[in-house]
């Protein structure tokens, strides 16, 4: 998975929805995420959550919803993905960054 590739994100609870890699980075890379990702939040006080979690990737995530584009943090935890509030989630790359269908 990297940034640009569309992917379908599941949610047991919600179903599934098209949408597209923004981001993809690690927890040491924090400070490379877009600013608006972590408003009003100290790095520092991310990057400990991060830690105690064992977050190994962080993926923003965007995709329409009611005729808006809605955006979100993914985080991989021991190959598995969650949203914020560990809610497992799937998510399938679709095409990549070029196109490409798999």
């Amino acid at each position: 998975m990297r940034p640009g590739d569309a992917v379908r994100i599941g949610n047991p609870a919600r179903g599934s929805v098209a949408g597209s890699v923004i981001e993809l980075t690690t927890p040491a890379a924090l400070p490379a995420l877009p600013s608006h990702s972590f408003d009003n939040l100290k790095t520092a006080s991310v990057r400990a959550i991060l830690r105690e979690w064992h977050v190994e990737e962080i993926a923003l995530l965007a995709y329409r919803w009611n005729g808006r584009e809605v955006a979100f943090i993914a985080l991989r935890i021991s190959e598995a993905w969650y949203d914020l509030k560990r809610q497992p989630l799937t998510i399938e790359v679709i095409t990549t960054q070029g196109g490409a269908p798999l």
